[in-house]
């Protein structure tokens, strides 16, 4: 039986939602009238280090990098082993031109605290949610 770790898939469903800008990341502008966007708490994360300070030229830059699936898997703690996977089904999900919400809706259909997904279940209810 194949299956999908639940982490991987809540991951995917961020990565998908924050790139269709159905979500946000969190974060702030810091002055009044200024468009220079930073992130806050949680959202930063050892990746975030390093990163060029938003311009007036760029003032996005940082939200940008917040969208990314490298970053979401920071912010889920994912291992190396589940990173790799996270962007494997990415992909797979990517091609068959998935949003976030709808991968988001079957997995509603496990119960909240089953961590592997078998994937021919996932994908008949995709089916349904696509509908």
């Amino acid at each position: 039986m194949h299956t999908i770790q639940r982490i991987i898939l809540q991951t995917i469903i961020t990565y998908f939602k924050r790139r269709d800008r159905d979500e946000h990341p969190k974060g702030l502008f810091k002055d009044r009238g200024d468009k220079r966007w930073y992130p806050v708490g949680e959202e930063i994360q050892e990746c975030c280090k390093g990163l060029k300070q938003p311009t007036h030229q760029f003032p996005y830059s940082q939200m940008s990098h917040c969208r990314t699936l490298k970053h979401i898997c920071n912010l889920y703690k994912l291992t190396d082993e589940q990173l790799e996977d996270t962007k494997k089904w990415s992909r797979f999900f990517s091609r068959i031109k998935l949003k976030g919400t709808t991968i988001e809706k079957a997995l509603e259909k496990f119960p909240p605290d089953q961590q592997e997904i078998d994937i021919k279940t996932l994908k008949r209810y995709i089916a349904v949610a696509n509908l």
